[in-house]
Parts: structure tokens; sequence; C-alpha cells
């Protein structure tokens, strides 16, 4: 008999305890992109839907540029993925060429790129320059170095995506 005591008890301890709340679509702190990518996880960040305007973090791209700079978050949510990447090949016999290559979201590391006020405090030069049609463009430089990076952007739906990173530095 004691035993069913013992079995009935543990029964309505367990049948008593709360139940987590239902899942929802939204993500929770710990599901962030940094953080999956960080434990080995391959799901995609969630991306904006085309046409959602409420989705994008600023209505022009001035806006956009600034917060993109500021937030691994927001880095994470619109950036295209395979992300193509250029580099100067400085070894490169006869002379440095560029070199161009697709990476994927864990073969980077983030921040992809600086804010803008700490780049500035470090004496570089930030220009923010929307392309004709739907790209955009941001480009880091620093006066009297071959310091040259562009973060190019290409609109798509209400937002913008960085699309391709080009280090044109020596």
């Amino acid at each position: 008999m004691r035993i069913f005591s013992v079995l009935f008890l543990s029964l309505a301890v367990v049948a008593c305890k709360p139940q987590p709340a239902p899942s929802t679509n939204t993500p929770s702190p710990q599901a962030s992109p940094a953080t999956t990518a960080d434990a080995g996880h391959t799901e995609q960040p969630a991306r904006p839907l085309e046409g959602d305007a409420a989705a994008c973090p600023a209505s022009d791209f001035n806006g956009f540029a600034d917060k993109f700079a500021s937030s691994i978050s927001v880095q994470a949510k619109y950036t295209h993925w395979p992300l193509e990447s250029t580099s100067i090949d400085a070894a490169a016999a006869p002379e440095p060429k560029p070199v161009t290559k697709q990476v994927s979201e864990q073969e980077t590391s983030y921040p992809l790129l600086m804010a803008f006020d700490r780049a500035k405090r470090e004496g570089q030069v930030v220009e923010v320059t929307q392309i004709p049609a739907d790209g955009a463009q941001i480009h880091y430089t620093k006066p009297d170095t071959d310091y040259s990076i562009r973060y190019l952007f290409k609109r798509q739906g209400a937002c913008w995506q960085l699309v391709a990173i080009k280090d044109e530095s020596l």
C-alpha cells in the first residue's frame, strides 16, 4: 500500500508541474544567429518578407546603413548567404590580383563591418552611397594608406541585403 501512495504522490507532483508556454514564431534571445552559428547550427536567420516595409530597420539607405553597421542582429538578418567576398592576393605573380569566393555564415564572424562612430574614431572615412536602380554601398577608407573595403548592398523587396564585400586593400 505504501508503494501505491508514493507512486500516486509522484504522479500528482508531475501533473501539477507548470508546463512550458506553447512555442511562438518570435525568436528567443538564445536563438540569435550569432549564437546558433557558434553552436554549429546551420539554420539560416529569418529573412524579411519581400514587400514587408515594417521589417526593414529604416526607410532610406542612410538610416539602414547606420543600423546595419551598429547591430550584429541586423547584420545577421540582412545578409545574403553565401556572401561574395573579394580580396587582393598580394603574392600573386606577376602582380597582385583580386580573388573572389563565396563564403558561408559559418566561415565568417560578426561584426561584418565596424560601427561608423568607431571607424571615425580610428581615423577611417566612411562613405554611404546609393547606386542607381537598386544598389548601395558602404565604403571604408583610411587616408594615406591602401586600406579600402566596400560593402555592397542590393535592394530586396522593401529592404536591402548585404551581397558582397570587396576588400581592395593591399
